[in-house]
């Protein structure tokens, strides 16, 4: 059985789907099957760039900037992988 690996690109990818609603770590490792240490990394990562930022709540949201690159990385798998 050929275990398939996900690129980074396609965890961002996840990560800013699942931030459209205000969403908690735990939520997010759930819904993208990472595990904390590795979110933490895609976390930092995302609100340097201002695709995501933490609310006071301790959620996370996709920004508008945030947005724009999710609908891209949609894009880029839609003609890539014939998925989105």
């Amino acid at each position: 059985m050929e275990v398939k690996r996900r690129s980074s690109i396609q965890i961002i990818g996840e990560i800013l789907s699942l931030c459209q609603k205000p969403a908690k770590r735990t939520r997010i490792v759930y819904g993208t099957n990472i595990n904390f240490q590795l979110l933490q990394n895609y976390l930092d990562l995302l609100m340097g760039q201002g695709l995501i930022q933490e609310n006071a709540d301790g959620t996370f949201v996709t920004t508008e900037k945030g947005s724009g690159a999710l609908n891209q990385i949609q894009n880029i798998q839609l003609v890539i992988f014939n998925t989105a």
